[in-house]
């Protein structure tokens, strides 16, 4: 058996990891069981990583009435929603699963206008009027960093930002 039988990671912003979830698995038998493997199995699997610190080893064997831990990351590569199995099965003990799901979300940065043409500007004669850009996220994840504006291009130098 193991617990929870199902477990939702929720939002994850593609490829920034999450937290770690920890399985509880339990020989409700009352034999000791065959070595078992644990897994991810199904749908999603690239999306899901069984990773250290759990106390079951892959190849143990369990003992009636014994837990071990499992953990597991969401560490999604695409946006979307996300479902798997971690499944830990045994030679004598069958199989046991919980259903895992997360939701991929991806920061998606738009400027507005995309390009502005100020037309022919005299040298010597100042600045042009202010043009206002907008940036917006139209992406379903917030930005985690500050948001960095750059000038680049060959005449970065004739532009200033207020």
């Amino acid at each position: 058996m193991i617990t929870p039988t199902v477990y939702g990671y929720g939002n994850v912003v593609v490829n920034f990891g999450s937290s770690t979830n920890t399985f509880t698995v339990t020989n409700t038998g009352t034999v000791t069981s065959g070595p078992f493997t644990p897994t991810i199995s199904g749908g999603d699997t690239t999306q899901f990583t069984i990773v250290g610190g759990g106390t079951c080893a892959n190849g143990a064997t369990l003992a009636a009435g014994v837990t071990c831990t499992i953990s597991v990351q969401f560490d999604p590569r695409s946006g979307g929603n996300k479902h798997t199995s971690l499944r830990v099965s045994a030679s004598h003990g069958g199989t046991a699963s919980s259903a895992l799901s997360g939701t991929g979300t991806i920061a998606h940065l738009v400027i507005s206008p995309g390009s502005y043409n100020f037309g022919n500007v005299p040298n010597g004669t100042g600045p042009t009027p202010a043009i206002t850009f907008t940036i917006t996220n139209t992406g379903t994840a917030g930005t985690t960093a500050p948001l960095v504006i750059l000038k680049t291009g060959a005449n970065a130098a004739e532009f200033s930002f207020d």
